[in-house]
């Protein structure tokens, strides 16, 4: 090749670069801060011009977690739930760095009752390793038993899966401190509709309790039996009255002794 032509290819080619090095730059410092502008605007309560810079950017074509969850974050705090519904769906995961705005969202979804966004919301905040104790004490700012339940059970399946993380990890595992929390909360709850009256609701927290697999502390199991026994008594069911009460007994309970002393077992006809 001649010289003179190369030298020449050579010069365009790093013009070229320092071209589109530029425009990246560019690009990237533009984009950072039209984010910038958007975090002040939402923190403003100027959230239609927040949303304004955060849409042209994606209208661009520029995907990033952080954008979208800004997106999600302003929709919760106009309170726009149902176009926060449909912008959960474009986010995979939460960034670790959102991490502060995250736990905002989850306490004010809760304070406010929206279950099925909330869900979604703690599904993808793997990345910001959320202790067990922030659902427990989440759980506790709610306005019904039925959020206030949604959260826990939302919780421990974020807890276990990472908990799984953790062991493919080999990192150290802390024992599950909102099993033994659900398992209390589902005693207590069927122990006041029991109160009521209402055995069906307290079949239905105990069941609940078993089916979320919580039966893992064994200072509340006698007194879990305990209870399930009474309330398939005052359903009728005499034989799970009687297989229960006797379950609580072996492992301890002495109110259930004191009642297997004077209840007839079920006859077998």
């Amino acid at each position: 090749m001649n010289p003179k032509l190369e030298r020449i290819i050579v010069t365009i080619t790093l013009v070229l670069v320092l071209l589109a090095s530029y425009f990246i730059y560019h690009t990237i410092s533009y984009r950072n801060s039209q984010i910038t502008t958007a975090k002040k605007l939402i923190e403003q309560f100027k959230i239609a011009k927040a949303l304004d810079i955060l849409n042209e950017i994606k209208t661009k074509g520029i995907k990033n977690e952080e954008i979208d969850s800004l997106i999600l974050y302003a929709l919760v705090k106009a309170k726009k739930y149902d176009d926060a519904k449909i912008q959960i769906q474009a986010l995979q995961a939460i960034p670790k760095s959102f991490s502060k705005r995250a736990l905002e969202i989850i306490s004010h979804l809760s304070i406010h009752n929206h279950i099925e966004l909330l869900s979604a919301v703690i599904t993808r905040s793997l990345a910001l390793e959320l202790d067990e104790n922030f659902f427990i004490a989440i759980s506790q700012e709610r306005n019904s038993l039925s959020t206030e339940m949604q959260v826990l059970e939302d919780g421990l399946a974020y807890i276990r899966r990472s908990r799984e993380l953790k062991e493919n990890k080999n990192r150290e595992i802390a024992s599950l401190n909102i099993e033994r929390f659900i398992l209390e909360r589902c005693i207590d709850n069927a122990n006041v509709y029991m109160g009521t009256g209402d055995y069906k609701s307290a079949l239905f927290y105990l069941n609940k309790a078993k089916n979320l697999g919580v039966l893992t502390t064994d200072s509340l199991k006698d007194d879990y039996y305990y209870n399930l026994a009474l309330v398939y008594k005052a359903l009728g069911n005499k034989d799970e009255a009687w297989e229960n009460m006797q379950i609580s007994a072996k492992l301890g309970n002495e109110r259930a002794k004191d009642i297997l002393r004077t209840l007839n077992a079920p006859s077998n006809d």
